[in-house]
């Protein structure tokens, strides 16, 4: 149930928050505001509900202290650092997935380790380990000219990244 109303005060969110609606959306309608509402509203539809939440422990796919500690760092009339880290890791990640894809098909291991480096590091800055420690795996054979065991790993760094990328989008949509 989304709240549709021109009443914009402050307050009157947490009012029909309260009053049972789901999501509030306040007149005139932005289209970028009820494309959000409306993928919270698919994703809750479509994903068990404890499975969108960052979990704590070294089986986690994205660590929940991480993302708190980046809501942490959120300050009134500011960007979102978090959001900002997320939609940097979403443009980022795909593409340095596909040129380890290439790099290894091409077996170059030099390139292969460098992409898979910096999804490392963009990994880790969200709290993704599992993902960070794959690809530091996809590094060490690359660089070690070890092209087979590190294509050998493609298959759990994109069932990994999928997590990640579904649990972010949980996230940023929050």
């Amino acid at each position: 149930i989304v709240a549709l109303t021109a009443n914009a005060l402050q307050g009157d969110r947490e009012r029909c928050l309260a009053v049972g609606m789901n999501e509030y959306l306040t007149k005139p309608i932005q289209l970028a505001d009820l494309e959000k509402v409306l993928q919270r509203a698919l994703l809750k539809a479509s994903v068990r509900p404890d499975s969108t939440e960052p979990q704590s422990g070294p089986d986690a796919s994205l660590d929940a202290t991480v993302i708190a500690g980046l809501r942490d760092l959120r300050e009134p009339g500011q960007p979102d650092p978090l959001g900002e880290l997320i939609d940097a890791f979403f443009r980022d990640a795909r593409p340095r997935i596909e040129h380890i894809e290439a790099a290894l098909r091409a077996g170059d291991g030099a390139k292969a380790a460098a992409a898979a480096h910096t999804l490392k590091g963009s990994a880790s800055n969200l709290g993704a380990r599992r993902l960070a420690s794959l690809c530091a795996q996809i590094e060490k054979h690359a660089k070690a000219g070890e092209v087979t065991d590190a294509s050998g790993l493609l298959a759990s760094v994109l069932a990994e990244f999928d997590q990640v990328e579904r649990l972010l989008l949980a996230e940023r949509l929050k």
